[in-house]
């Protein structure tokens, strides 16, 4: 510094690394900061010499951090239209909750039953579900995002050419 000044760093807890990297839109690697902070709570906990400490607490923060984040990259990769991978986050959450998946498919779910789905998981506010739109025979539609509710319906331009190579 050339004001004289002292600078001082101060180190980022990898946590917080990875909560930024996620809000950022980086989950592959806040995800894999995690495989650090498991390591560095044992080593703290160790130091400390409290073994108890290093057998629990930090596997299951660390455990719960990653439930979070591969639930915001699960509902991120589904957005951007990634079904499959979205489901494979899904599905690595240590407690795969069946009704989480079903946010992802409305239409799946009768409008009665739309109650019942969670709004919050691992301490986490999920998405707005889609709105069901009218279509005029009552069913309901979400934007095309929900590929239950897009059978038989072809929107793109390489299916339209499928279709009329196959009339020709």
């Amino acid at each position: 510094a050339t004001d004289g000044g002292i600078r001082q760093l101060k180190p980022v807890p990898l946590e917080r690394q990875a909560k930024l990297l996620a809000a950022a839109g980086d989950f592959q690697g806040a995800l894999e900061l995690l495989t650090l902070i498991d390591d560095e709570d044992a080593a703290a906990a160790a130091a400390a010499g409290d073994a108890a400490a290093a057998a629990g607490s930090g596997v299951s923060r660390r455990q719960q951090l990653e439930d979070v984040l591969r639930l915001r990259f699960g509902y991120h990769l589904f957005a951007a239209g990634e079904p499959d991978e979205a489901l494979t986050q899904l599905s690595m959450c240590s407690d795969p909750d069946p009704l989480l998946l079903l946010r992802l498919y409305p239409s799946l779910a009768p409008d009665k039953f739309r109650l019942l789905l969670p709004a919050a998981a691992y301490g986490e506010p999920l998405p707005e579900l889609p709105t069901a739109a009218a279509n005029g025979d009552g069913s309901s539609s979400s934007n095309g995002r929900d590929p239950a509710a897009a059978v038989g319906r072809s929107s793109s331009k390489k299916g339209a050419a499928a279709a009329a190579a196959a009339a020709a």
